[in-house]
């Protein structure tokens, strides 16, 4: 409930989270391995520093006697954490938390730590926690310290668009690193490895390439195996040596096997066994599951068919395989149709024994066999084992050859469902960058650097980064729009301020160049920057595509120079597609670096610092602040300036001191070029009663001119309105009666004939002066009868002051006038003497000339409810008294006929103050017969005071302290 002079308050506090849940963390997980592209599930691998953020808005409804005020509070949430992906090392194209879409590691305020070996431990992790400060060498992970959880509570599951190993591109270099890494490898010496190359060779001649993962905890054998079915290989060990052998589409015989060269077996035994697969696995259909990079990695299928096996035995489908080193549709179909060929075709099976005399045979030699007993006459096998059995001999598994298995024929397989966006597409660099700097009047006094730039079809922004070695670069910002620029077309002559006879004609890169109004072009609303001169326009005609001509120019914008810009000047439209960096004086003469890292339209595909060439800039420094400090100090003939130099004076070429008899910078002229570190100039006019006004400014390395000081004036042979003298006074009376000798530095004064140095009490009967702080002398005391200023602050002999005239004179404090502003105010306005203090909008006393008023009395609100009693403890100061007002509700009967009586007592502590009793008809009966008060003046201490009512079902005691006037 409000008070009497106060409105209600309602807060809305949204209930603030404690913590943060975690989607996903495990522990003993396999660290996963990437080759290549791929799409990769990260596990937490650290959290800490959850932190809310309190958000507040407010919303008021006014009305009469206090209004009503909603205040909503809100929280959202950060969290510092780190994300494993897996062995390094590792690059990152994009982020995608939930399913909000692929964005750039920036765009979500998180940085890659690649998994170099020895890599130095997470920064944050070292200053802030320093006892769970791991390095991770050798693993790649993902970092924020305050990564925006927004209003959850949760950890994004995030999916990773990576590059794993990108050194490594080849199936041989991925097979090599995984069998003899060091770290993580299968401890396979390398020099044991045979055949890699043609497995090279075989899949480029195809036009196929994998990017393998290793993701959970299998033997390395499976994966290779895995792999080698891939890319249609076979991986056998012969000699030593662990070989892999693409299979052919054509074979060189290196052997004719026959009887003679067949070993007998058991008693009984064929020397050649054939085992032929049951016709139920003779599959013609099959499915290759793979990741579509084309549909961010997701799991898509293809497959293969043999429509003549099908018309002839019906559908036979196998089992999908699983093959998500493959991430084409196109790359799929081809494993799949390989696999295909290899159930359809090869189902023999061939077991015999050969003598040592065959030992050179080694697996997937081309051979022959010839056994009348089956019938076999000359049949072409392939060897995929070789062994010695318990006798000693060598026993040999092939199988069937008939050339259908080395290669496929060429084919489209159908698109995956869903639209084809790839979030990884490359940006492409940005536009070679136009910079430069602003002149100050545009960039509001603040130096600064602007940049236009744009891109392709595909370019969704950049990053900018900044250095001033070339070697570390620092990012200073972003950058998502393109900018209107280009260069001129044809020379732009110097003209007139108002230019209705010359073009100005530039070619843009992108964008558009849209009429204006005359107002516009005097507003400056369609302002562009031409080679370092700001210019507006009205008139847009599109003369070719990019090609405009611009005609009515308002030019030399923002005190720059209008002059003549040759055919291929840089051309920029000034809107808010440019970036701006605020600069540091110490980069001003120095050269500045600057790269454009760019992102793709789905912010992701980020450029690393390596990928782009920076553009170079020499700072000048023009747009530096105005000097500051700058001041007049007058003398007889002569003024001398004083202002406060440059921190760094190096940084700028000159310091220019403008004059003019005028107070306007705009036609004033330079008198004096000075040393940057210079702070003073002595301006020697000669005469007496010159009034001059000055500025100075800060001139840039290239000639660029700095923001104009504020103004300082002064005329010369007056020092506060008191003559100044530059030799001694003598007979000659200069005007008044006391004269400043500055040589001296002491005061003279008229005797009547001439003037003699002042005692310490200086006796005229007239000082003229506005002020005396330039006088540096020692006065000594000054006695006067009266003193007078202006009429109006008059000192009487009597030591009292007035204020007095007819004209406004007042002292004041805060408020600018009567009642007007917060602090106080004393004398006369508007044709009366008036007093105010206080805040006009709150609590003030006021007196207009004619009516004394008080608002806001000085008081203290205390407040309490409940059933048959409440109760509110406070504390009563000296000179203050206590109102108290009691509300509440009674019984009454249900039929509304009986007219019932509520007895209220009020007591201070124990002691009954008063009792009411009130007879009532309706349900809110207090409110409706009368409100109960009473006023209690009680010595100074601390009270409790407690309302009771007899048959009442609601009751609230409300208590005001209020201090006496």
């Amino acid at each position: 409930m409000s008070g009497l002079f106060g409105g209600q308050t309602i807060t809305n506090r949204e209930e603030r989270i404690a913590g943060v849940r975690v989607q996903s963390s495990t522990y003993g997980v396999a660290i996963p391995l990437y080759y290549g592209p791929n799409r990769a599930s990260p596990n937490l691998l650290w959290m800490g520093d959850f932190n809310a953020i309190e958000h507040k808005s407010s919303q008021s409804q006014g009305g009469k006697g206090g209004g009503m005020e909603t205040v909503s509070i809100t929280y959202t949430y950060t969290t510092a954490l780190m994300l494993g992906l897996g062995e390094g090392a590792v690059s990152v194209d994009s982020v995608m938390p939930n399913k909000d879409g692929f964005q750039a590691l920036s765009a979500l305020g998180l940085e890659l730590i690649a998994g170099a070996v020895g890599q130095a431990t997470w920064g944050h992790l070292t200053a802030n926690h320093p006892t769970e400060a791991l390095g991770y060498s050798g693993t790649a992970y993902l970092a924020a310290s305050a990564y925006a959880l927004g209003n959850s509570d949760s950890i994004p599951n995030f999916s990773i668009q990576l590059t794993g190993q990108p050194s490594l591109t080849l199936m041989s270099e991925y097979v090599d690193d995984f069998l003899t890494n060091s770290r993580y490898g299968a401890g396979f010496p390398s020099w044991r490895l045979s055949g890699l190359a043609s497995v090279d060779a075989y899949l480029a001649a195809e036009g196929v390439t994998f990017s393998p993962l290793a993701v959970e905890q299998r033997a390395a054998a499976d994966y290779l195996r895995e792999w080698c079915d891939m890319a249609n290989t076979a991986m056998v060990w012969s000699d030593g040596l662990l070989k892999f052998i693409p299979r052919p589409t054509t074979v060189t015989l290196v052997a004719d096997l026959g009887p003679d060269d067949f070993m007998p077996g058991a008693a009984g035994d064929l020397p050649v066994k054939v085992t032929r697969s049951n016709p139920q696995d003779a599959y013609n259909q099959v499915q290759a599951e793979y990741l579509d990079a084309a549909h961010d990695y997701n799991v898509a299928v293809a497959e293969a068919k043999d429509l003549a096996s099908i018309d002839q035995l019906g559908l036979r489908p196998a089992s999908p395989e699983r093959y998500h080193a493959a991430k084409s549709a196109e790359v799929a179909t081809w494993i799949a149709q390989h696999r295909l060929q290899r159930k359809l075709y090869v189902r023999n099976t061939y077991r015999f024994r050969l003598g040592w005399r065959h030992a050179r045979l080694e697996p997937m030699d081309a051979v022959t066999l010839t056994e009348p007993l089956l019938g076999l006459d000359h049949e072409p096998v392939l060897i995929t084992e070789i062994g010695e059995d318990d006798d000693g001999m060598l026993s040999v598994v092939a199988e069937e050859w008939n050339g259908l298995t080395g290669t496929v024929s060429a084919s489209v397989p159908p698109a995956p469902a869903g639209p084809g966006v790839d979030h990884g597409i490359a940006p492409g660099n940005a536009q070679a960058p136009v910079i430069f700097e602003p002149p100050p009047a545009l960039s509001g006094g603040i130096p600064q650097l602007w940049l236009a730039t744009g891109g392709g079809a595909d370019w969704g922004g950049c990053e900018v980064w900044a250095s001033l070695d070339d070697a570390s670069y620092q990012r200073v910002g972003i950058l998502t729009s393109k900018a209107r620029h280009g260069t001129l077309r044809a020379t732009l002559p110097s003209g007139a301020a108002l230019d209705t006879t010359n073009l100005c004609k530039p070619h843009l890169l992108q964008g558009e160049l849209l009429d204006g109004t005359t107002q516009d072009a005097t507003d400056l609303l369609t302002l562009c920057w031409v080679a370092g001169e700001c210019l507006a326009y009205r008139d847009s005609t599109l003369v070719a595509a990019g090609d405009y001509d611009l005609g009515y120019l308002v030019r030399g914008a923002y005190g720059t120079v209008i002059a003549s810009h040759a055919s291929g000047s840089k051309f920029v439209r000034l809107d808010d597609a440019l970036f701006k960096l605020n600069l540091s004086d110490l980069w001003v003469g120095r050269t500045l670096y600057v790269k454009l890292t760019s992102f793709n339209i789905y912010g992701a595909a980020l450029q690393s610092l390596a990928d782009v060439s920076p553009a170079t800039y020499t700072v000048s420094g023009t747009a530096g602040a105005a000097l500051s400090g700058f001041s007049a100090t007058v003398f007889q003939t002569s003024i001398s300036l004083a202002w406060a130099p440059p921190v760094e004076p190096g940084n700028y070429a000159r310091v220019d001191v403008l004059r003019n008899t005028s107070n306007n910078s705009a036609t004033a002229t330079v008198i004096a070029s000075l040393q940057p570190g210079q702070a003073t100039y002595t301006d020697t006019l000669g005469v007496s009663g010159a009034t001059r006004y000055y500025w100075v400014r800060l001139v840039g390395l290239n000639g660029e001119l700095g923001t104009l000081s504020a103004v300082a004036s002064a005329t010369t042979g007056t020092v506060g309105g008191i003559y100044v003298s530059n030799t001694m006074p003598g007979s000659t009376y200069l005007g008044q009666d006391v004269v400043y000798y500055s040589i001296g530095e002491d005061l003279w004064e008229w005797s009547g004939t001439a003037y003699v140095r002042a005692a310490p009490v200086v006796n005229a009967s007239q000082i003229n002066a506005a002020s005396l702080s330039a006088i540096s002398a020692n006065l000594g005391s000054v006695t006067a009868g009266a003193m007078n200023i202006a009429g109006k602050f008059v000192v009487l002999a009597d030591g009292t002051y007035q204020l007095s005239g007819t004209t406004n004179s007042f002292v004041k404090g805060g408020q600018t006038d009567y009642n007007v502003g917060a602090g106080y105010f004393l004398g006369y306005s508007g044709g009366y003497h008036k007093f105010s203090i206080g805040n006009p909008a709150g609590r003030r006393l006021t007196w207009d000339g004619v009516n004394l008023f008080a608002s806001g009395l000085i008081k203290s609100t205390y407040s309490s409810s409940g059933t048959t009693s409440a109760s509110v403890t406070v504390t009563v100061p000296a000179n203050a008294f206590v109102m108290l007002f009691m509300y509440g509700a009674s019984y009454r009967n249900v039929t509304g006929t009986t007219q019932y009586t509520e007895t209220i007592t009020l007591k201070r502590g124990t002691t009954v103050l008063k009792t009411f009793t009130i007879g009532v008809t309706s349900y809110y009966s207090f409110r409706a017969a009368g409100t109960p008060v009473h006023k209690d003046d009680p010595a100074e201490a601390t009270y409790t005071y407690t309302m009771e009512v007899t048959a009442g079902t609601e009751c609230t005691i409300i208590a005001h302290v209020i201090y006496d006037a």
